[in-house]
């Protein structure tokens, strides 16, 4: 009973038709005999980071021992909390080209900027620029006919300077800043992104100031395009597999997944790597095969992706060579996430699994819940506020004081 137990608290079950042990049982009583009660030491025990593959395009490492509420709330901050520069005004001295002036500057707000945020201060809302809080850039180029070009019909060898790429920006240091920066150091992170296209006489000049930012006010200071995160796939084979059989189940599985090893003349197969697995369930619909493969994933397990993190490579690079040698990524975490962050996480934890646990708990577990809150007062207030009372608790309350009106 208690493998049987164990196995639905760490593992969701992917069926034909469906899949079992899907909900959240990250909270005390949800089992009997188990303390799943949060204490700092158990998460130090159980919490790691697994670096699997780092470059300035794509970030992939496993999150183990964790609930998915706090794996969600990690990749929302990734999206929306961690700042970065971007371009936030644009002013246009001159543009003849085809886009328009709104166009344009929507266009150059998207272009990511290579800076280290951590040297700049956010900007005070009507405040002028200063070297503290901004980086500019300016933008001047003008499209000529190529003399030297006969008989061609290719644009590239018609014109110069007929494609206004990122490359053509070119940075202007603000007072001090040439001190503090050299060439190179604060660049857009590409220099081959189109901006517009030009013809002979059309001209574009203008400059553009540079802010600090993060996601939630504007996409464009999200520092990663795409932030997701799946379970780790289990595969277990119930019995031996062996011949056709054993090239019909590894056909049925994404390549990598399945191998197939020679064992005295015979094709066996074996589970090489279950991580490339994209859980088709493709392997139930053959019916000689779906009673021998059991698909399963672990529950707190989870396989996180950052992609287009050029901006905040180098931080993340020191950051994970740092830990890696203190073997402290948990003090990290509960450290270097500021009270702002925090409390992010408590309110992206929310109505789903605050419902869920005042309306899917049973009476027994919500009156363990009650008993294990240990304040008289709080107590008292569940029990005897009516439902506009208790809203009203629940609107008014500060962060000092919990008041009871009405």
């Amino acid at each position: 009973m208690m493998d049987i137990t164990d196995d639905t608290r760490r593992r969701v079950t992917l069926n034909e038709h469906g899949v079992d042990n899907v909900h959240s049982t990250d909270f005390p009583g949800e089992y009997p005999n188990y303390d799943d009660s949060w204490n700092f030491k158990k998460f130090k025990k159980n919490f790691r980071i697994d670096m699997i593959k780092m470059n300035d395009d794509e970030l992939e490492f496993d999150m183990v021992g964790i609930d998915a509420a706090i794996a969600n709330a990690f990749r929302r901050i990734l999206l929306s909390e961690v700042p970065t520069m971007a371009i936030e005004k644009v002013h246009i001295n001159n543009n003849t080209s085809i886009i328009q002036d709104e166009v344009l500057a929507h266009r150059l707000g998207l272009i990511p900027i290579k800076a280290d945020p951590r040297l700049f201060e956010y900007k005070t809302e009507g405040e002028d620029f200063s070297p503290e809080d901004t980086i500019i850039f300016q933008l001047k180029v003008k499209c000529t006919k190529n003399s030297q070009a006969k008989d061609a019909t290719d644009p590239d060898e018609l014109y110069k300077d007929h494609k206004v790429t990122t490359k053509h920006l070119k940075w202007i240091p603000a007072k001090g800043q040439d001190t503090i920066f050299k060439e190179g150091d604060l660049r857009p992170v590409n220099d081959d992104i189109l901006i517009a296209k030009l013809r002979p006489g059309q001209e574009i000049d203008l400059r553009v100031f540079c802010n600090k930012g993060v996601g939630k006010d504007h996409a464009k200071f999200s520092p990663v395009a795409t932030a997701s995160y799946r379970l780790l796939p289990e595969i277990i084979l119930k019995s031996r597999i062996t011949g056709t059989m054993a090239e019909k189940l590894q056909n049925c599985f994404s390549p990598g997944v399945i191998a197939i090893d020679k064992v005295d003349g015979e094709k066996v197969a074996r589970v090489a790597n279950s991580r490339k697995d994209t859980c088709s369930r493709e392997v139930f619909r053959h019916d000689e095969l779906k009673d021998l493969v059991e698909l399963k994933k672990i529950r707190d397990h989870f396989i996180c992706k950052l992609q287009n993190l050029s901006q905040i490579y180098e931080f993340l690079l020191n950051l994970f060579n740092n830990h890696k040698k203190t073997d402290s990524y948990v003090y990290y975490v509960l450290h270097t996430v500021q009270y702002e962050h925090f409390h992010y996480v408590l309110h992206t934890v929310q109505y789903e699994h605050f419902y869920y646990v005042l309306h899917m708990a049973q009476y027994e577990r919500f009156y363990y819940v009650l008993h294990t809150v240990q304040n008289e007062h709080f107590h008292y207030v569940l029990h005897t506020v009516q439902n506009e009372h208790f809203h009203y608790v629940l609107y008014t309350v500060s962060m000092n004081t919990f008041q009871l009106s009405g």
